[in-house]
């Protein structure tokens, strides 16, 4: 898209062609071109007359409108369309359902998955299981009677570490009378007769057999199993008797030690951290020494993964169940329709419809780089388009983009507009829109090629101070001028120059045509009918000017 400042419609009527003079003299005026051959003789200065008028800067650029918010909906399921809820020009809410896919395939997959997963819950189960074999443990409280290891040893599964006994503790299992065992319980308290000694101490009924037996005096007993705390020097073999409930044994019996346990390694690995020697006491569940091995971590942490990896898939493959749902991402006009009902999605990504928010319609236009820091959002926008003839719409700039796009040495700017009544335009249609920049009323100007580098202007010495001068060429000067707002055509004078004064304009600053275009019979009141005091020609070229020696056109 291309862009250009312009003059409002009343400036533009009045603008001489480029390189056209106005010559004023003998009541009529003359227009015409210099040929090349008059350029060619020197450097030739057509006059101009400083004139006011109103000033418009008018930024223009082209567009195709579109509907400020379009979607295509696409699916990323496949399989058969079972339903569509929808129709071309049909008004659709966000959130509402279009179409619905078969999820059977998808349904089957997730069950699949979770038997996978649960697969790897057992398999992870059994291995951090494995993996807390690394760490010894003593199953019961006692004293280490035999050590079979040192730090830094080597074993296997299976190999024996050490030896712990429980002397603090002792059992004996006596017979009962049927009858009576069938009246005692786990957990009732006894007392626990010393033969030896006679000393009673206390205990528990941990077990009480559900058969029975002929005793060799020929009565039916149960056995009935006591744990009691060994009182002193009690050995194994130590002859008892129990009393609980009201009911003795039926003949006395051997004590023994609760507890004499081999413990064995359930891991291979390297024995580190060692802290018992033989001899020493140890609680139950206390910690002997560590099998460090490094398969073993790895395949801890390999089971983790796994099972968190099952887990994703699992949960990826439930997510993904909201795909065969196929709802509206915004409100809008359905503009297209490509799928319905029975048809089958194999997984390209098909466009099923096309839903556009039709409540604005927006464009973009491709603005200037000397032209973008005129603009703001906000900024009020004229369009016209003409397939709609007769009829302005206005905009409004919703977006100044600061990315730029370079071509050819010139950068342009995206600039986005937006319409919000815009009957009788149609989504695909192209539009020209211009933005007023500028406007100064009643502004003091001069054509813009009068206007040199350096913001100079050439006028007659005579007419200016000489404080003013700042560069002299014969009977003319060069002052300097502030300027303002500018069209192609005109330029703003703000300070320099006065109403009526004459300026003098380079050929070199001017197009150069090979012919000369005369127009005459235009009769001395034209020089009025410039718009609000606007160009109104600027006499002859002063006989004796300089050929050549001014600055260049700028």
């Amino acid at each position: 898209m291309n862009t250009k400042k312009k003059n409002s419609a009343k400036m533009r009527r009045w603008m001489a062609i480029a390189g056209v003079a106005v010559l004023i003299g003998g009541g009529g005026a003359v227009y015409y071109k210099k040929t090349k051959a008059a350029a060619a003789a020197g450097v030739v200065y057509n006059a101009a007359t400083v004139t006011k008028g109103d000033l418009t800067a008018v930024i223009s650029s082209s567009g195709t409108v579109q509907p400020i918010e379009q979607y295509n909906v696409v699916s990323l399921a496949t399989g058969d369309v079972l339903t569509d809820n929808l129709s071309e020009g049909d008004e659709v809410t966000e959130g509402q359902v279009l179409y619905e896919i078969d999820r059977s395939e998808a349904e089957r997959n997730i069950q699949k998955y979770e038997i996978a997963l649960k697969k790897q819950q057992i398999s992870n189960e059994q291995t951090q299981s494995s993996l807390q074999n690394q760490y010894v443990k003593a199953s019961t409280a006692g004293v280490v009677t035999e050590l079979y290891v040192d730090e830094g040893d080597d074993v296997n599964s299976g190999t024996k570490l050490c030896e712990i006994t429980d002397y603090e503790t002792l059992t004996a299992t006596l017979p009962f009378n049927t009858t009576d065992a069938a009246n005692i319980f786990v957990g009732d308290a006894a007392e626990v007769w010393l033969e030896g000694t006679g000393e009673a101490v206390a205990g528990t009924v941990t077990r009480v057999a559900s058969g029975s037996y002929i005793s060799d005096a020929g009565v039916p007993v149960s056995d009935v199993t006591v744990v009691f705390k060994n009182p002193g020097a009690v050995t194994s073999g130590a002859q008892v008797s129990v009393l609980t409930g009201g009911y003795a044994c039926n003949e006395t019996g051997e004590c023994e030690l609760s507890a004499c346990v081999t413990v064995t390694a359930k891991t291979s690995g390297t024995v580190t951290g060692l802290s018992i020697n033989k001899g020493d006491d140890v609680t139950a569940g206390e910690l002997l020494m560590t099998l460090d091995s490094d398969t073993a971590e790895v395949n801890g942490l390999s089971s983790e993964l796994s099972l968190e990896n099952a887990q994703l898939e699992l949960q990826d493959m439930i997510d993904k169940l909201d795909d065969y749902t196929i709802t509206a991402p915004i409100s809008g006009t359905v503009m297209s329709k490509s799928y319905k009902a029975g048809d089958t999605l194999d997984g390209n990504k098909s466009t099923l419809c096309v839903i556009a928010d039709m409540s604005a319609l927006t464009f973009e236009m491709s603005i200037d780089e000397l032209d973008i820091k005129e603009l703001y959002v906000g900024q009020k926008v004229i369009v016209t388009a003409d397939a709609v003839e007769g009829k302005e719409y206005e905009g409004q700039i919703t977006a100044i983009s600061i990315v730029g796009t370079t071509s050819s040495s010139v950068t342009t700017y995206p600039v986005t507009v937006v319409i919000n009544d815009y009957d009788g335009l149609l989504p695909g249609m192209n539009v020209t829109a211009d933005i007023v920049s500028a406007e100064v009323e009643d502004a003091l100007m001069v054509p813009v090629a009068a206007v040199t580098r350096g913001s100079l202007v050439r006028v007659e010495k005579s007419s200016v101070d000489e404080a003013d001068i700042v560069k002299e060429d014969g009977d003319y000067a060069y002052v300097k001028v502030t300027t303002g707002i500018s069209t192609d055509d005109y330029i703003e004078i703000k300070e320099g120059l006065t109403e009526g004064q004459t300026v003098y304009i380079s050929s070199s600053s001017q197009t150069t045509e090979s012919t000369t275009e005369m127009n005459m019979g235009m009769m001395g009141g034209m020089t009025g009918s410039g718009p609000e005091g606007g160009y109104s020609g600027g006499g002859e070229r002063p006989s004796g000017g300089p050929s050549g020696g001014g600055p260049m056109g700028g």
